[in-house]
């Protein structure tokens, strides 16, 4: 029986992986069309249960300046309704937590680990 559900959460948590996956690749294209350069993007799935949406410019100051314009929730909302738009949602919750940060930062903080930084 505990293997069944250690194989349930790991179908849950490829098939999460798929979503985000193409949702990575419209919202990188999206960035791209509308000049807001993101350096890259890390998900998480958490078997079923959420997903964290990790959304990293290169520069701190690029960063601060998404910030200011609203850039950052401009991105984290179209992110939400691609995945809307591929059915995400109709299969799992819609506990998604974003987080934006820089590569400076990464590499000041966490010596370009991204391991590390995504802990």
């Amino acid at each position: 029986m505990e293997k069944k559900i250690i194989d349930e959460n790991e179908i849950m948590r490829i098939k999460q992986n798929q979503y985000a996956e193409k949702a990575r690749e419209q919202i990188c294209s999206f960035a791209k069309e509308d000049f807001c350069p993101i350096y890259k993007i890390h998900t998480i799935s958490i078997f079923g249960k959420s997903l964290e949406v990790n959304i990293f410019f290169k520069t701190n100051k690029e960063l601060s300046e998404n910030n200011i314009s609203g850039k950052t929730e401009e991105i984290k909302n179209k992110f939400i309704n691609i995945l809307k738009e591929l059915g995400y949602f109709l299969e799992f919750p819609d506990k998604i937590m974003f987080f934006f940060d820089s590569h400076e930062n990464v590499k000041k903080k966490y010596k370009g680990n991204y391991f590390l930084r995504l802990r």
